[in-house]
C-alpha cells in the first residue's frame, strides 16, 4: 500500500493496461535513463503473444498505448527474454508454439522508436524437430545475440545449443544451431553470458552420470565453436543433485558460477566455482561453501562485483520454516568476504523469496524479492549492499558545501547527512573524517598565494589520498575529524585555501568518510565544492595626517592597518572641495605603504582636502577615513619685502574651529612652523620646507586628521633660519 504523501513519477503510466492478462515481464535499460519492458500478453483471447513497450526517464510511455507487438503469430509465444542492442533499441527471444506440433526458438529485434527489425513475428532460431524451449540470450557485442536453449531433437532427454543472430537477424551459425552439450540423459536450465570477445560461456545441470544432477560448462567462440571439453567441463561432480546453476562473469574472460548442492546429505547448501577462460575450474574442488547453514539454502543468483568477485543471493531456511534472503561476496580468489555463511538481507515475518541481484556498479549489489511478512499477498521489497557487506546506504551524504556570511572569507560550511549506521543501536560509526581536494592546475595558478603552513602540493606531514581521473589527479588533503553522536546531521567549518574575487571563484572539493574501529572500513561520501568569500570590510585608514612639505608637496601619513590580516593596498583621494565622496575621479593613488607625498599640487587652489580607503585581498573597500587638509602657503606679492623675520599673533584669538597664522621672511630660510600643546607634545606641523623672502599665511584646523583637538591653550614656534619665535593661542570649543 502506498503510503500518504508519497510520490510516484510512474504511477499514472501503466505500461500495459489492455484486457485479459499479461504476464512475465522482463526488463532491461534503454541506456538513456528509460527502460525497455517485454511480456507475454494474452489481450487477443486465444493464445499468448509477445509485446513490449519503452518508458523515457520520467516514465512516460514512448511507443503505441499499452505496446507494440513483437509477435502475434498463430498459437503462442512464450516466457519473452530481453537484452539491449546497444543502439537504445532491444533484441528478445522466446519460445513458439506457431508451427502448432511443438516449441521453437524465435527472435526479434526492436528499435528505440518501437519498430520491430526483422521478418514479421520475428526470425527463426531453432525449428528443429520436437521440442525447444526456455532460451536464454546474451550480446555478441557487435549489435547481434547468443542464444541457447534447451533442445528435445535428440530424443526424450534434453540437449543444449546455441545460435548467434546477426544484428540484421540472420543465422551465424550451423542452421537450428550448434550443439553445446548432446551428452547422455538430459542437460537442463541453461544460463549464459557474454565472453567478451564475440562468444558466449554457458552453464546448466546435466544427468550423464545417470545417478544425480551435476554442474557443467561450455564456452562458445564467436564462430559457434566449441572452446573447452567436448560436452562441457564439470563444474562440480560432488555426490548428489547439484542444481539451478547461475553465472556471471570474471572479468577475465572467464566465469564465476554458483548453485545449490545436497552433497552433504541432509539439506542444500550454496556452492560457486570460478571457470577461467580456457576452461580450467579454479578455486576448491567442486566448488568453494558460500553458505553451509543450519536447513536449506536454495535458489541462488548471482552477480559480478566488479572486481574478479562475485556477489550471491539466495532463500534460506537456516532460521526454521519460513525462507530468509542472505548474501555473500567471494573474492577472484573464492575467499568469502562477508561473514560467515553470509549476511541476513530480511530476516522479516513469514517468508521471503525468489531473490534477484544486480550490482550496484561499486561493489555491491541491490537485491530484490517476494515477501509475505504482511499476509497471504506477498509484496515486493529491495535492499543494497555494500562491497563491504553492509545493508543500506552507509555512506554519509554531503549535502552542501557554502560560504559562511559575515566572516572574513577563508572558510565554508560543510554538512553531511549521517551513516545509516551512525545510531546507538549499531554504534558502528566511530567518527567523519573530512578531506579538502586541490586541483594541481589550480594549485600552480595561486603561486605564492598558497600559504606553506596551510598547502604544500607534497603535503608533507599530513595525511592525504589522492584519486585520479582521465584528465587530472585531485589531491585530496585530511583537515580535520568529527565524532560521532548519534545525529542525522552533522557540520563542519573548513578552511580554503583563497577566496572568490570580483575576478575569480576558487571552487574547492570536498568529501567525509564515515569511519569505524576497523581502519580498513570506512564509507566516503560524494563530492561537493563550493567557495568562500570575505564578506566584511576592512577598517579605514587611521590618524590621516597632511603635512605641508617644500615647494607646497604635501606629506599623507596614517597608521598600518594591522586589525584585517587581508589588507591588499590602500587608495589617495584628493579634492578641492571638503566632503567630497571619494571616487574615480579623485583617486590620486593606489599604494601598499601607509607614506605618501602629493608632489602634484593643484596651484590654483588655496586649499586640498585627502581621505583614504583601505583596499583588501578579495577586493572590499573599507569606508573613507576622515578628512584631512592643508591649507597651501601663499605667499603675498609685494615688492617691499620684509627688512627682519616676524610672526604675527594668531586671528581670530581664542578660535574655532579655525585660525590664520602669518609670518614674515628677510631672506630665503629653511621654514619650520609647529603647534604644541600646554605640556609640549607636537600636535601638528604646518610647515617644513625653504620659502623666499616675503609674507606668509597658513590656516590652522583644530582637527587634526581624526584627532579632535581640545579646548585649552596651544603654542605655535616658528623656526627660519637663525630666527626663533613662539606665541601662544587659545582654541574654545
Amino acid at each position: 500500500m502506498r503510503k500518504t504523501g508519497a510520490i510516484d513519477p510512474f504511477e499514472n503510466n501503466p505500461i500495459s493496461t489492455e484486457t485479459n492478462n499479461q504476464y512475465l515481464p522482463t526488463i532491461i535499460s534503454d541506456g538513456s535513463g528509460g527502460a525497455i519492458i517485454t511480456w507475454q500478453d494474452y489481450r487477443n483471447g486465444s493464445d499468448y503473444d509477445i509485446y513490449a513497450q519503452r518508458i523515457n526517464s520520467s516514465g512516460e510511455v514512448q511507443w503505441t498505448s499499452n505496446g507494440v507487438p513483437v509477435s502475434t503469430a498463430a498459437n503462442g509465444q512464450y516466457s519473452p527474454i530481453i537484452i539491449n542492442d546497444g543502439s537504445g533499441g532491444a533484441i528478445i527471444t522466446w519460445y513458439d508454439y506457431r508451427n502448432g506440433s511443438d516449441y521453437d526458438i524465435y527472435a526479434q529485434k526492436i528499435n528505440s522508436l518501437g519498430e520491430v527489425q526483422w521478418t514479421s513475428n520475428g526470425v527463426r532460431v531453432s525449428t528443429a524437430a520436437n521440442e525447444q524451449s526456455y532460451p536464454k540470450i546474451t550480446s555478441d557485442g557487435s549489435g547481434g545475440a547468443i542464444i541457447t536453449w534447451q533442445d528435445f531433437r535428440n530424443g526424450s532427454n534434453p540437449d543444449i545449443y546455441a545460435q548467434k543472430v546477426s544484428s540484421a537477424g540472420l543465422a551465424q551459425w550451423t542452421a537450428n544451431g550448434v550443439p553445446v552439450s548432446i551428452a547422455a540423459n538430459g542437460q537442463y536450465s541453461t544460463k549464459i553470458i557474454n565472453d567478451g570477445s564475440g562468444g558466449a560461456i554457458i552453464t546448466w545441470y546435466d544427468f550423464r552420470n545417470g545417478s544425480d544432477y551435476d554442474i557443467y560448462a561450455q564456452k562458445i567462440n564467436s564462430l559457434g565453436e566449441v572452446q573447452w571439453t567436448n560436452n562441457g567441463v564439470p563444474v562440480s561432480t560432488a555426490a548428489d543433485n547439484q542444481l539451478a546453476p547461475q553465472i556471471t562473469s570474471d572479468g577475465s574472460g572467464g566465469a564465476i558460477i554458483s548453485w545449490y548442492g545436497f552433497r552433504n546429505g541432509s539439506d542444500y547448501d550454496i556452492y560457486a566455482k570460478k571457470v577461467n577462460s580456457s576452461g580450467l575450474v579454479q578455486l576448491t574442488a567442486n566448488g568453494v561453501s558460500i553458505s553451509a547453514a543450519a536447513d536449506n539454502q536454495v535458489t541462488p543468483q548471482i552477480t559480478s562485483d566488479g572486481s574478479g568477485g562475485a556477489i550471491i543471493t539466495w532463500e534460506d531456511f537456516r532460521n526454521g520454516s519460513n525462507n530468509d534472503i542472505y548474501t555473500q561476496r567471494i573474492n577472484s580468489s573464492g575467499e568469502v568476504q562477508w561473514t560467515s555463511n553470509g549476511v541476513p538481507v530480511s530476516t522479516a515475518d513469514d517468508f521471503q523469496a525468489a531473490p534477484k541481484i544486480i550490482t550496484d556498479g561499486s561493489g555491491g549489489a541491490i537485491i530484490t524479492w517476494q515477501d509475505f511478512r504482511n499476509g497471504s499477498n506477498p509484496d515486493i521489497y529491495a535492499q543494497k549492499i555494500d562491497a563491504l557487506g553492509y545493508l543500506g546506504i552507509a555512506n554519509p551524504a554531503l549535502s552542501f558545501v557554502k560560504d559562511i556570511k559575515g566572516d572574513q572569507g577563508g572558510e565554508v560550511s560543510l554538512n553531511w547527512n549521517a551513516s545509516t549506521y551512525d545510531i546507538p543501536q549499531q554504534k558502528v560509526i566511530t567518527y567523519y573524517s573530512i578531506w579538502r581536494g586541490i586541483d594541481p592546475t589550480f594549485a600552480a595558478s595561486l603561486g605564492e598565494k598558497i600559504k606553506p603552513e596551510k598547502m604544500s602540493l607534497d603535503f608533507s606531514g599530513k595525511a592525504y589520498r589522492t584519486i585520479n581521473s582521465p584528465s587530472n589527479t585531485t589531491f585530496w588533503e585530511w583537515i580535520g575529524n568529527m565524532p560521532a553522536h548519534y545525529l542525522a546531521n552533522y557540520s563542519f567549518t573548513a578552511n580554503t585555501i583563497s577566496d572568490s574575487t570580483a575576478s575569480e571563484n576558487p571552487y574547492f572539493k570536498f568529501f567525509v568518510s564515515a569511519h569505524t574501529e576497523d581502519p580498513f572500513v570506512f564509507w566516503d561520501s560524494n563530492i561537493d565544492s563550493g567557495y568562500s568569500v570575505d564578506n566584511l570590510s576592512p577598517l579605514s585608514p587611521q590618524k590621516l595626517l597632511a603635512i605641508l612639505l617644500p615647494d607646497n608637496n604635501i606629506k599623507l601619513t596614517w597608521s598600518k592597518n594591522s586589525i584585517d590580516p587581508d589588507v591588499r593596498n590602500y587608495m589617495v583621494y584628493r579634492s578641492a572641495n571638503s566632503g567630497f565622496i571619494p571616487d574615480e575621479t579623485s583617486l590620486l593613488s593606489s599604494l601598499n605603504d601607509t607614506i605618501f607625498i602629493d608632489t602634484n599640487v593643484p596651484s590654483n587652489i588655496d586649499s586640498v582636502y585627502y581621505k583614504a580607503e583601505t583596499i583588501d585581498i578579495h577586493g572590499n573597500r573599507s569606508l573613507p577615513s576622515e578628512e584631512a587638509s592643508i591649507t597651501l602657503v601663499r605667499v603675498e606679492k609685494d615688492n617691499d619685502l620684509p627688512l627682519e623675520f616676524g610672526i604675527n599673533q594668531n586671528y581670530p584669538n581664542p578660535f574655532n574651529p579655525s585660525t590664520i597664522i602669518s609670518y614674515q621672511l628677510a631672506e630665503h630660510s629653511k621654514v619650520i612652523l609647529r603647534v604644541y600643546n600646554i605640556l609640549g607634545d607636537e600636535v601638528a606641523i604646518l610647515v617644513d620646507q625653504d620659502q623666499e623672502a616675503g609674507k606668509y599665511e597658513i590656516e590652522f584646523q583644530s582637527a587634526v586628521g581624526s584627532l579632535q583637538l581640545a579646548s585649552g591653550i596651544y603654542f605655535y614656534k616658528l623656526n627660519a633660519g637663525n630666527y626663533t619665535e613662539t606665541k601662544k593661542m587659545i582654541l574654545l570649543r
